[in-house]
Order: structure tokens, then C-alpha cells, then sequence
């Protein structure tokens, strides 16, 4: 997870962030990275899930393990990568006005 924050944070740019001085507000454009994670990591839980339930003994297998722990760490990382990134430009943004 530290590592998929770690190259969220440092590499992939946050969109832009606006302030809504009327209401007291952000306005965030959407991103192509939440609607690639957000697949990946319903994806790794469904076939943990469909493990669980045909073959539970599988799940001990250190092969999957190490796939399963890496992409669902990894995507989990990304996204918490990329809401300190947003926490940070908003933060930047806030020390500008």
C-alpha cells in the first residue's frame, strides 16, 4: 500500500482543484484513475470471495497470496496516494489566498 501511495502521491498530477467562493467549496474534475482502481480492487475481492466459497484450501496457496495482497495494496495505495495528493494542492491552493 505504501508503495502504490507513494507513486500515486509523487508522480501521477492531480487534476485541477477550484475553490467556489459562493458556496463555500471545491470543485474536483474527475479522473480516469478512480474508474480504473475502483474495478481492479471489486475485482481481487470477487475472486477472493468466489475462492472462499469453491475452494477455500486454494486461498492457501502463497502464489495467490502474493498476487492478491500485491493488486489489492497496490489499487488501495493509489487511492490514498491520490487523496493526499488532493489534500496537498488544496492545502497550496488555501496558502495562496
Amino acid at each position: 500500500m505504501v508503495i502504490g501511495a507513494t507513486i500515486s502521491f509523487c508522480f501521477l498530477t492531480p487534476p485541477p482543484i477550484a475553490e467556489l467562493s459562493d458556496r463555500h467549496g471545491l470543485m474536483v474534475q474527475g479522473s480516469v484513475t478512480f474508474l480504473i482502481i475502483f474495478p481492479i480492487i471489486f475485482m481481487a475481492k470477487f475472486t477472493y470471495g468466489v475462492m472462499v466459497a469453491i475452494a477455500p484450501d486454494k486461498l492457501l496457496n502463497i502464489g495467490f497470496e502474493v498476487v492478491f495482497f500485491t493488486i489489492t495494496g497496490l489499487s488501495t495505495g493509489v487511492l490514498v496516494g491520490r487523496t493526499f495528493s488532493y489534500f496537498k494542492h488544496y492545502l497550496e491552493l488555501n496558502a495562496e489566498s
